[in-house]
């Protein structure tokens, strides 16, 4: 067929060149003239054949109204519809020039769930000679004859934001099931249904309000200004906490749509009122100012205040929560209060409120209006409030808010769990069982209780128990009572909990029972771990006499070669370090012992750097001839048999380098700046991970600081102090400690003032290390300040008492002991009435004045 004649040559060159297609800025008046092609009028009763048709769908009627003027052309209607998307693609090619982000036509690769050559036929075969790019530029909002470049405010999305929402929609989809089956559950065991009952229940507000959030497909806004009337029970207000509550919550937040809030714009106003000239800890202003309010304007008007507080104002809705919860006028309904305090709660937990308003006031807060309002309701406060409540309060006070809500809140698994560890790490081990008799108490048959008791999560809760029972060095007599105790319960012992008993029994210094334990797992049908060797083999590593362990040590590195387990073999080379370093003289002997025992277990490639100066290749290839004929010959081949070497973790290449360190030591002082030099140029490099890892803590710096400051180089340990990454408290002990015992009190003292300015907290070790050093220096007034320093039973230590006996001058060492005791028992004694002060300020409700009498019509008109 004949090509048209078209008016308007220009267009045709625009949609058949490409290089035209893109014009610059300064042309586009030129080439965004109008289609010359009219649309068919929606007026018109005439019906086009069925190949216009087909033609015409491909373009939407709004986009050929918007770009196709409405006037006559001489033209006729079959051929404006056969060419009409050929004007409206000369008009796609300008679009960058465009304010309005609406596609005209879907590009190919917006084409969903089509192959490559079903694209092809959908599309033109004009718009295929085309840069795809160009196919998504915006329409402009109408046709004028001259289009601005104008920046569009809306993004065009992309493939990445595309992918996060499908990703977003997944995670919501499979949330939502998930809370469905939760909700589900829960109703099953519920005899009664009814909506007013199940909202006075924590659990179930907590599903629902996830179920709203995992339920919405779209961004939503809650307008609160519309409805006058109260929001105590409208489902209104429970989907705007159910908006706050996803902000707080990452899972939610990152599976659901977002929600905002409009709220009522009187509530700004009557807040402002409220809070006028009133600090964020001052409550009587504010009971003033909300009491002048006229009655049933509080009544209304709290729900929003509240929920406005929570939202934009989080720092004074606990000041405000304290004020409502004493006015004795309002009607509340205890599920708001309960969910504005798990908000709080988890509020303070993220550290969103640091600095503005009171953390320690929260828990006494919560008791208060748990007495007044929610003790009454059982299931009332939610599962996370609890948990939040366990992790709030002080240690102090924890036992007596569990006293107040025991028998009066509803108790999950998960939540009792939680409460017994929090008493377990305190050390309140008669608290924490009976939250594990709570949980047993939940099951309802023999089996139902042994599958709750035979949790992963029950048996480490009763490990952290009785682990966390003997932290301080005391209470080791009650590990029996306490492992009875889980017999009853009905636990069985497993490796875990054996790990523990035997653990406890090592740091106590009963090494017969520990090891009687260790006889007894075979009996009762349980296997050691690699741990249960660890923790006996360490126990006895810091024993009094290790080298009695000696048969126990050879098995440790038997089961460490067997296992082939580094960590085990660390602990084996620890004990061989113990074992002949206090008890040996000769640093030779040592190294040659230790690197014997290290070439076991480990390749000595990590320590060739070490050797570079001493020429070890030649001993260190004889020590693995000697090892490979003792494997030849040795009737227990086990123990020396070929076995892939390992890994070495830091452990051990701290104690070589700490070998290293004591042996040039023995040498000159010169071999321990040289070997300094060695590590640190390591360091720098870059190239061993092991000794970057192991530079990252003070304790290897510490190692040659010790070197240099018993050889008395204070040049070199000054220097190595400056380059340390970070000096730790052990530090600036081994620093001070060696210009005491050089007599260089001022030098010491100085260390201790530069430890004091880079906030570093002095131990008993420091005041330990001060003491001996006035008692050397016979300064008996600084001795005095010392010892009101010091814990009682390190001032009765036997090197304490060494100490204080070479003091010449006895009469003024008695007077300054006497004066710091006295001194020290005032600072207790002060110590004590803060502590109480400060456990009233956070326990005791403010004293308000009387109720002021209300105007008629009330202070705020609003």
């Amino acid at each position: 067929m004949p090509r048209a004649r078209i008016p308007h040559a220009r267009v045709l060159a625009s949609a058949d060149s490409p290089f035209l297609s893109l014009p610059p800025p300064f042309l586009a008046p030129r080439l965004l003239h109008a289609a010359p092609f009219p649309p068919p009028s929606r007026t018109a009763s005439a019906k086009p054949s069925a190949a216009a048709t087909a033609c015409a769908h491909a373009q939407q009627k709004k986009e050929q109204d918007s770009f196709c003027p409405r006037r006559s052309h001489g033209a006729s209607g079959l051929i404006g519809l056969r060419y009409a998307h050929i004007s409206a693609f000369a008009h796609q090619q300008t679009r960058r020039y465009a304010t309005d982000s609406t596609p005209l036509v879907r590009g190919v690769d917006s084409l969903p769930q089509m192959s490559r050559t079903s694209r092809a036929r959908r599309v033109p075969k004009v718009l295929s000679r085309v840069p795809t790019a160009s196919l998504h530029r915006p329409p402009p909002r109408s046709a004028p004859d001259v289009i601005r470049k104008v920046p569009s405010k809306t993004k065009t999305p992309t493939s990445a934001t595309s992918h996060d929402e499908r990703l977003m929609n997944l995670r919501r989809r499979r949330a939502l099931a998930t809370e469905r089956r939760r909700l589900d559950i829960m109703l099953s065991y519920e005899p009664d249904t009814g909506d007013a009952a199940l909202m006075q229940m924590g659990r179930y507000r907590t599903l629902q309000r996830r179920l709203y959030n995992y339920s919405r497909t779209n961004p939503t806004v809650l307008d609160m200004g519309r409805p006058d009337e109260p929001l105590q029970s409208s489902r209104l207000l429970f989907r705007a906490f159910a908006g706050v509550a996803r902000n707080l919550y990452p899972g939610a937040r990152r599976s659901s749509h977002a929600i905002k809030i409009n709220h009522d714009p009187r509530t700004k106003l009557w807040l402002s009122h409220i809070f006028r000239e009133t600090g964020i800890q001052e409550e009587e202003p504010v009971w003033n100012n909300w009491m002048a309010l006229e009655q049933g304007l509080r009544q209304t008007s709290w729900p929003r205040m509240l929920l406005y507080l929570v939202d934009r104002k989080p720092d004074r809705a606990l000041q405000f929560l304290r004020v409502i919860a004493r006015d004795p006028s309002l009607e509340v309904n205890p599920p708001i209060l309960a969910d504005t305090l798990e908000i709080l709660a988890r509020r303070y937990i993220k550290g969103e409120m640091q600095g503005t308003s009171k953390k320690s006031t929260f828990v006494p807060t919560f008791c208060h209006i748990f007495r007044q309002y929610l003790a009454d309701t059982k299931p009332v406060c939610t599962q996370d409030l609890l948990l939040s409540i366990a992790r709030l309060a002080h240690a102090e006070d924890l036992k007596l808010v569990y006293h107040l809500i025991e028998d009066k809140v509803f108790w999950g698994y998960d939540t009792l769990l939680h409460w017994a560890n929090t008493f377990g790490k305190l050390g309140e081990h008669k608290y924490a069982l009976f939250c594990l008799e709570k949980i047993v108490r939940i099951g309802n048959s023999s089996a139902g209780k042994q599958d709750l008791v035979a949790r992963e999560r029950f048996r480490w809760s009763c490990a952290l128990i009785l682990r966390e029972s003997v932290s301080n060095g005391q209470n080791y007599h009650m590990t029996a009572d306490i492992v009875a105790q889980f017999l009853k319960l009905g636990v069985k012992l497993d490796i875990l909990l054996y790990n523990v008993i035997m653990s406890n029994a090592m740091e106590a210094g009963d090494y017969s029972v520990a090891f009687r334990v260790f006889s007894l797992l075979e009996e009762n049908g349980v296997q050691p771990d690699k741990k249960t060797y660890s923790i006996l083999l360490h126990g006895c590593s810091v024993a009094e006499n290790p080298p009695m362990f000696r048969d126990f040590a050879e098995r440790c590195q038997k089961k460490a070669l067997e296992w082939q387990d580094p960590w085990l073999a660390s602990d084996c080379l620890y004990y061989e370090y113990i074992c002949h370093h206090n008890h040996s003289e000769d640093m030779e002997q040592v190294y040659s012992i230790l690197h014997r025992t290290y070439s076991k277990f480990f390749a000595h490639e990590r320590l060739e750097w070490i050797s570079a100066g001493y020429n070890r290749t030649t001993q260190r290839l004889a020590m693995q001839r000697e090892l490979k004929s003792e494997s030849e010959t040795s009737d227990q081949g086990s123990l020396f048999e070929p076995q892939p070497l390992l890994e070495p973790p830091t452990v051990a290449i701290y104690i070589m380098l700490q070998t290293e360190i004591q042996r040039a030591m023995a040498i000159s002082t010169r071999h321990v700046w040289d070997l300094y030099l060695r590590f640190r140029l390591v360091v720098r490099e870059r190239q061993n991970p092991l000794i970057l890892e192991l530079a990252r803590n003070p304790t290897v710096w510490n190692a040659f600081l010790f070197a240099f400051c018993k050889k008395q180089q204070f040049a070199n340990a000054s220097h190595l102090i400056k380059s340390m990454p970070s000096p730790n408290i052990y530090s600036w002990n081994i620093f001070m400690q060696a210009f005491f015992k050089t007599s260089q009190i001022q030098a010491a003292e100085r260390v201790y003032h530069i430890m004091q300015t880079r906030d570093v907290q002095p131990d008993q070790f420091t005041f330990g290390v001060l003491l001996r050093g006035y008692a050397r220096a016979q300064r008996a007034e600084k001795i005095g300040q010392v010892m009101e320093r010091m814990d009682n039973e390190k001032q009765l230590h036997p090197a304490m008492l060494q100490a204080l006996s070479r003091m010449r001058d006895r009469e003024s060492l008695m007077r300054e002991l006497e004066q710091g005791r006295l001194r020290k028992e005032t600072a207790e004694k002060e110590k004590v009435e803060r502590e109480e002060a400060e456990k009233r300020g956070r326990w005791e409700l403010p004293r308000f004045k009387p109720l002021v009498s209300l105007s008629p019509r009330g202070d705020v008109e609003l």
